[in-house]
C-alpha cells in the first residue's frame, strides 16, 4: 500500500492506493464535499474585495 494526497477545493486528503498486483483493488466513490460556508467564507470574500484584516475582524465581530 502507498499514500496519496489528493485535493478538494480548500482541503487535501491523504487516501491509502493499493501498489500491489493481487487483483485487491476495491473502487470507491468519494462524496463532494460541501463548500465552506459561515464565517471562512465571509473572510475570503471580502478579503478578495480588498478589505485589510482589521476591518475584516470588525465586521465579523459578532459572527
Amino acid at each position: 500500500m502507498g499514500n496519496k494526497t489528493i485535493k478538494a477545493g480548500y482541503r487535501a486528503s491523504e487516501i491509502q492506493v493499493s501498489r500491489g498486483g493481487d487483483a485487491s483493488f476495491n473502487p470507491m466513490l468519494i462524496p463532494e464535499q460541501k463548500k465552506v460556508e459561515g464565517r471562512e467564507n465571509v473572510v475570503d470574500c471580502l478579503s478578495a474585495k480588498g478589505m485589510g484584516a482589521s476591518n475584516i475582524e470588525e465586521q465579523i465581530g459578532g459572527l
